[in-house]
């Protein structure tokens, strides 16, 4: 039986991360499930082990604060359907990339509305501490209609896990464009 599965993220109104499961034979997708009731869960990404699943919720507002959120949540090996473990304030808002770093130990947030990026600590089980770090990005470029202010839009780690590249449309050249981040 094949069990590789494939997720996608939705800005449905209904807030769905879909299910399928994927045919090595055929190439063919199976749906098998969905999750529904999530906070327009865009981006997802897996950990190196496919135990857990991580969505960026890119909402505006969480818990009472300007910000957007992420959520963790558990893989069944078997199925591949997913529980919610938690959810963590991603301290900016709009959250549109998520990734892990190597060791997946840290899970980074790109927060395009919010001009920030954050960094989330992980436990053993794959649900989510509050944010161990968190950079404000400043500064414009000279577009103003799209370049008004500093939009990340993705956090990727390096092969060695060494360096941080986050690309921001609002600035020009920056040191926040290359980040070095100690793991």
């Amino acid at each position: 039986m094949d069990r590789t599965f494939v997720y996608v993220g939705t800005y449905s109104s209904e807030g769905e991360i879909y299910i399928y499961r994927l045919s090595s034979d055929s190439g063919r997708l199976e749906c098998t499930g969905k999750i529904k009731n999530l906070a327009n869960p865009s981006f997802l990404a897996v950990d190196l082990k496919q135990q857990n699943l991580y969505a960026a919720n890119e909402i505006l507002d969480f818990a009472g604060e300007r910000a957007g959120a992420v959520s963790a949540f558990s893989i069944n090996e078997e199925s591949g359907q997913i529980s919610l473990l938690n959810s963590k304030s991603s301290k900016g808002a709009g959250p549109c990339h998520v990734s892990l770093d190597r060791t997946c130990r840290y899970i980074f947030t790109a927060n395009y509305a919010g001009g920030s990026i954050c960094v989330l600590s992980r436990n053993n089980d794959g649900s989510l501490e509050d944010a161990v770090d968190f950079i404000q990005h400043e500064g414009s470029s000279v577009n103003p209609d799209r370049q008004e202010g500093p939009h990340p839009h993705s956090v990727v780690i390096d092969p060695s896990n060494k360096y941080v590249f986050v690309p921001d449309l609002g600035l020009i050249l920056s040191s926040y464009g290359c980040c070095w981040w100690s793991f």
